[in-house]
């Protein structure tokens, strides 16, 4: 017996006879099983009228054994059952953790992309007002080109005529004379050549500028191609995650 557990004490009848049951669970709990076990002799003796008490009593016994062993077995079958239901649910939460990871992962790998895309975008459009703007001074310097070789022109052909001129009355003149159209002749050759370096100063611009459009037009054709790039990249990471999800349903 042990020390410290109040004992329940309780009489019972099985199959006519007293019992006295002692134990540490409760009256009504040992009148349960003293229950049980006087219908299953009367259930034994009532198949076999010829069976003595004893042998009611053994072969209850036996077969309350064989259902105990039975209700044990089919428990111990549960709880193996329940241990590898547990551990499969504990693989399926790993697997799907691992998961939510990888669609995570890709999430952001998407939103990665898509930003990159619309930085492109933003610079592609910085690149093409600069080529817009560039286009338009290019034309402004073009018909400044123009004006300037028609006033050059014009002044090579004026400086023609007084040389011409000079010529004819080279021997006519008095020195003054000479001197005065010398004066004028070299003013116009003055004009002239100043307009010549204003003409190749802006010759040199316009080079200067049709490079750097060049230069803005290949910038432009490289983000166009980083920009098709990055939504082939996006559309082949959307179809592999919408394989990868359908592969693990």
């Amino acid at each position: 017996m042990l020390r410290g557990v109040k004992m329940a004490s309780v009489t019972v009848k099985i199959n006519g006879i007293e019992y006295n049951l002692k134990g540490k669970d409760d009256e009504k709990y040992l009148n349960y099983i003293a229950n049980y076990v006087d219908d299953k002799v009367k259930e034994i003796l009532g198949k076999n009228v010829k069976l003595s008490s004893l042998a009611a009593t053994v072969l209850a016994a036996i077969n309350i054994s064989d259902e105990l062993f039975k209700v044990n077995n089919d428990f111990n079958d549960l709880l193996d059952n329940f241990e590898k239901i547990q551990k499969e649910n504990a693989e399926l939460k790993e697997q799907m953790n691992k998961i939510c990871e990888e669609a995570n992962l890709r999430q952001e790998e998407e939103l990665k992309s898509v930003k990159d895309i619309e930085s492109l975008e933003e610079e592609k459009e910085v690149l093409i007002q600069q080529t817009f703007t560039l286009k338009e001074e290019n034309d402004d310097l073009k018909i400044a080109n123009i004006r300037y070789e028609e006033e050059n022109k014009s002044l090579l052909q004026a400086l023609n005529t007084k040389e011409e001129e000079l010529r004819n009355i080279e021997s006519m003149q008095n020195n003054k004379d000479t001197e005065d159209l010398s004066e004028q002749i070299l003013e116009l050759e003055d004009a002239s050549k100043k307009l010549l370096e204003e003409n190749n100063s802006l010759r040199k611009t316009n080079k200067e500028i049709k490079f750097e459009l060049q230069s803005l037009k290949y910038k432009v054709l490289d983000l166009e191609k980083k920009y098709l790039d990055s939504q082939f990249q996006l559309a082949t990471e959307k179809k592999k995650k919408e394989a990868f999800l359908k592969d693990k349903k």
